[in-house]
């Protein structure tokens, strides 16, 4: 599989002549095949329009250029493809907003995944933004949960949502990768110590078993000297175990330090994103009625969101139901509105011309 940001600005040559024709400008998508069928080449040079080239006519796509079939030829975009099209708003996913079938607004299209071989789109490679970037990592959806592709949006299943959540990324992945790697430290330092407690136990019964064979020929002094050594063994012992116990234990302690600075740091960006949201949903409406788990109304159909409402939703648990119902709408778009309102409803009120009398009819005939 390839991206296609790798694709594009990825140099083509001739495979009759050896030679490069030009670089990679946009991609030709085809919703209705879901696949690339084609590359839009750059301007200048040999070419004073853009020229595509069908996908048919690739030999091979390596990893850092396109070689094209022998006797391939390009083709300039049909009429029914503008140029301007193609180089501005081109057959490109790359940006457009990507939504549920049940209006939840997932992210923007970052990039898509394509078969080198067939130029089929196996899946797209979605960002939700900075805050969510970094802590769970960009998101990527197969194809397959893909509905609809429109001009403006790309319409999901509600499965994708559920294949999202499984994903993991971002600092989110890097902090389960630390706490498997800290895991599989303990247990092969836990592993080595429990060997080297068995050895030194095996020594010891060696020592004992051969002081043993030895104690009738040495008589007295050779049972004081199975004693000693006996002792020594059972102390070495003792203070092997309590260098273990002590090392887990300090390994331990470093770990939930860390467990618990990161879950500090997670909760902190967590609660300057949902902080930074509330901030921008201040001032505007929502899409619909907010309901508390009681079924009271904090806020009507097209009321706009305060920060008493805020309060309230917070308290009753329902604030990401009211976040995720806010109105998105241009702020600009909005003061033409309330300017256009506020320009009829002067008019309305304003008296029509007085009508104009016989008598001044007759001086003006």
């Amino acid at each position: 599989m390839i991206s296609g940001r790798e694709l594009i600005g990825m140099p083509i040559f001739s495979l009759d002549r050896g030679e490069e024709i030009g670089e990679v400008e946009n991609l030709i998508f085809d919703p209705d095949q879901r696949k690339v069928v084609g590359f839009v080449l750059e301007e200048g040079g040999l070419f004073r329009s853009p020229e595509v080239i069908p996908f048919e006519s690739i030999e091979s796509i390596g990893p850092d250029a396109i070689v094209l079939k022998r006797s391939a030829s390009l083709e300039a975009p049909s009429d029914e493809i503008d140029p301007k099209q193609i180089k501005k708003e081109g057959f490109n996913l790359t940006g457009r907003r990507v939504i549920s079938n049940r209006g939840h607004e997932i992210g923007t299209v970052y990039d898509l995944e394509i078969s080198e071989s067939t130029g089929g789109v196996t899946g797209i490679e979605v960002r939700r933004g900075l805050f969510q970037d970094t802590a769970e990592g960009k998101k990527r959806i197969d194809f397959e949960y893909i509905e609809q592709i429109g001009k403006d949006a790309i319409i999901v299943s509600e499965a994708a949502l559920e294949a999202l959540a499984a994903q993991r990324g971002g600092l989110t992945k890097t902090y389960e990768n630390m706490k498997e790697s800290g895991a599989s430290t303990y247990r092969s330092v836990k592993e080595s110590s429990v060997e080297s407690l068995e050895r030194v136990r095996g020594r010891s019964g060696t020592f004992g078993a051969t002081a043993r064979e030895k104690k009738e020929s040495w008589g007295k002094n050779a049972q004081e000297r199975m004693e000693e050594m006996r002792e020594r063994s059972r102390s070495g012992l003792d203070r092997g175990k309590s260098e273990a116990s002590r090392f887990w234990e300090n390994l331990r302690t470093g770990f939930d330090r860390f467990r618990r600075k990161a879950e500090d740091y997670f909760n902190w960006l967590h609660n300057r994103f949902l902080q930074r949201r509330i901030d921008q949903a201040i001032g505007r409406r929502v899409s619909r009625t907010i309901l508390d788990p009681s079924d009271d109304v904090i806020l009507n159909q097209g009321e706009m969101i305060t920060y008493i409402a805020i309060r309230r939703a917070k308290e009753a648990g329902v604030l990401e139901i009211l976040l995720d119902s806010v109105v998105k709408e241009n702020i600009f778009a909005l003061r033409r509105k309330e300017t256009q309102s506020a320009a009829e409803e002067i008019f309305a009120k304003r008296p029509p011309p007085p009508a104009q009398t016989d008598e001044r009819l007759q001086k003006s005939a």
